[in-house]
């Protein structure tokens, strides 16, 4: 079984590693962009995040509480009414 990339003209693999860097590029400034937002929506409610850490924390609780709201939806869409 051969390897498609190394079938494939470099010019055509030089162009997918360019575009594969600036998809990683506009995902990193989204994720930026949306811990930003988390942050700033906390410090509007809370007030000042006092460390890098205490807001590590803090997002960390958000993403658990959102898997276990999205995998108790997904279990009872499988339960039924």
């Amino acid at each position: 079984m051969k390897n498609e990339l190394s079938v494939q003209p470099v010019t055509e693999r030089e162009e997918s590693r360019q575009s594969l860097a600036e998809l990683r590029e506009a995902l990193l400034r989204l994720h930026k962009a949306l811990i930003e937002s988390e942050r700033a929506g906390y410090e509007k409610t809370f007030g000042k995040i006092v460390s890098p850490f205490h807001f590590l924390q803090l997002l960390g609780r958000r993403l658990r509480g959102r898997r276990r709201g999205w995998r108790g939806a997904a279990s009872s869409a499988k339960t039924g009414p």
